[in-house]
């Protein structure tokens, strides 16, 4: 796992991942732009488990923290182009979870909205949802954004450049910690 994500990420500046028991990991990035890559990235998944990640503070025992919370890109079909709107987005968002941000990007070439919601992973996924337009009541749904972002399993197999074992040092970094979630 360690050389895959660290493969996939290519952190700038470097990544050390140590495994500290149930099922969880703690990333030590060596720069912040490259934590805040990954993070900005989120979702993740590694063997078809999602990874939940949490910034961790000074401080804090990473057992201790709960690994609930994940974001996600969510696909809202069917509405009018016209209505395409981050105050519509903001709305749908906080149906589904909480709404992060709203993209605007590129619109007139997709036949979706699409919001980044934060979405607690104890509870049921909302698919969709009643909504009344000026046409009358209809249907919406969401579509859910898992794509798997990673090169050929034969790029991955080999030992990662960006990977830094704990014996090199054990440079002043930003810690993240995991979950895996599922097996």
């Amino acid at each position: 796992m360690k050389s895959t994500l660290a493969n996939l990420w290519h952190p700038i500046c470097g990544v050390q991942i140590r495994d500290i028991g149930e099922k969880r990991y703690l990333f030590k990035f060596f720069h912040s732009m490259d934590m805040e890559r990954v993070l900005k990235g989120l979702p993740w998944t590694f063997n078809n488990h999602l990874l939940i990640l949490s910034k961790l503070r000074r401080g804090e025992d990473p057992l201790k923290i709960p690994l609930v919370y994940v974001s996600f890109w969510v696909q809202i079909h069917d509405v009018p182009i016209g209505l395409f709107s981050e105050s519509l987005g903001r709305l749908w968002g906080n149906f589904i979870r909480v709404f992060l941000e709203y993209d605007g990007s590129d619109l007139g070439n997709r036949n979706y909205m699409r919001v980044r919601v934060q979405i607690d992973v104890r509870k049921p996924l909302k698919r969709k949802k009643q909504t009344k337009m000026m046409m009358g009541t209809d249907f919406t749904e969401m579509g859910w954004d898992l794509s798997l972002r990673a090169p050929s399993h034969r790029a991955l197999s080999m030992n990662s450049i960006w990977l830094q074992e704990e014996e090199d040092g054990d440079r002043e970094g930003s810690w993240m910690e995991n979950r895996s979630k599922g097996g």
